[in-house]
């Protein structure tokens, strides 16, 4: 295996027949052809596998392994990919869906932000919504949910401000991902993995933000990302936030139960963050004033302002907390 591309590009893929060769070829069509692609597919039970071999029969920088234990999911996928990738030494990595495309110069244009950083550095930029035809829907995604501007704390209580697909980030920052996965991440199966990902480089270097669209990211049915918490109106957020028999609460807390266990990672591997973990972990597990007061203190906002007393709501009541039992449990709290 050829290790002297300057970019490792890790795809997770299952099922991905449909779109998997169109998202290949948006990647073989960079303008950057310094790179190398390392696909794990989870167990594919479609013609996913025979399309991936097929194209690496003319181009040798695809790399294949293919899932044969019992444990799946889409995060896990990811997981094992950057395990796989420990003893690398490439200077720059992406993430990248199976059914996204990337514009081509993506990798370029994303690249070119961070080369000169001398710390853990990721950068990671707006993108397109696109249908199941390749059709926008959305030329923003930044426009419609504010991406861009926010307060490093507000990705530690929300989603909905990096997607992967969008990102670089350097070999600083990989070493530190390396040691906070390890062998084993607590609560890995729902652990997001670009949340992970963003959470570490707030708390240890420096994160950029990349106002041009490179992706065109497709929203559709069978993608892990729910498509609903693009588009929310006031009264829609609010009547689920109000109502008792909704899951929004339970929302919140696979967000908050993400934190808890990112903190619980930095902890055991004794990495320093520029982020006071501790005062955010105990807003989190004590939530009502305590929670609110510390959501007051970081300026916490969404661009929605209903998204924004969504959270403030959710806090106050602590309906949340029952939610937490499996992580605290898997923390050993």
């Amino acid at each position: 295996m050829n290790n002297h591309k300057r970019t490792l590009i890790l795809m997770a893929a299952y099922n991905g027949e449909k779109y998997i060769k169109q998202q290949i070829d948006s990647i073989i069509n960079q303008t950057d052809k310094d790179w190398d692609l390392w696909i794990r597919d989870d167990g594919s039970n479609d013609n996913t596998v025979n399309i991936i071999k097929n194209i690496q029969k003319y181009d040798n920088r695809i790399r294949l392994f293919q899932n044969t234990t019992d444990v799946h999911g889409a995060y896990h996928n990811f997981y094992v990919l950057i395990r796989e990738a420990r003893n690398s030494n490439y200077e720059y990595y992406a993430f990248s869906d199976q059914d996204d495309l990337w514009k081509e110069d993506k990798l370029k244009q994303e690249i070119d932000i961070i080369h000169n950083s001398d710390e853990p550095a990721l950068v990671y930029a707006d993108m397109e919504v696109i249908d199941e035809n390749n059709h926008v829907i959305m030329d923003s995604i930044d426009k419609v949910m504010g991406i861009s501007n926010f307060g490093k704390e507000n990705v530690f209580f929300a989603h909905a401000y990096i997607w992967g697909g969008t990102t670089v980030f350097n070999r600083k920052l990989m070493s530190m991902l390396e040691k906070v996965v390890g062998s084993r991440l607590p609560n890995e199966s729902v652990m997001a993995h670009d949340s992970l990902l963003m959470k570490l480089a707030l708390s240890t270097g420096k994160v950029h933000f990349c106002n041009t669209p490179t992706i065109r990211y497709r929203r559709h049915s069978a993608n892990v990302t729910a498509g609903d918490r693009i588009n929310m109106n006031l009264k829609k957020i609010m009547k689920r936030v109000l109502d008792k028999n909704n899951s929004v609460p339970a929302v919140h807390a696979l967000v908050y139960g993400e934190t808890l266990t990112f903190i619980y990672q930095m902890k055991i591997n004794n990495i320093s963050s520029k982020i006071n973990l501790n005062e955010l972990e105990e807003a989190i597990l004590n939530g009502g004033f305590k929670g609110v007061g510390y959501l007051l203190k970081i300026k916490f906002k969404r661009k929605q302002i209903a998204r924004t007393l969504g959270t403030y709501i959710i806090m106050l009541t602590g309906r949340y907390k029952k939610y937490l039992v499996k992580y605290k449990k898997e923390l050993e709290f």
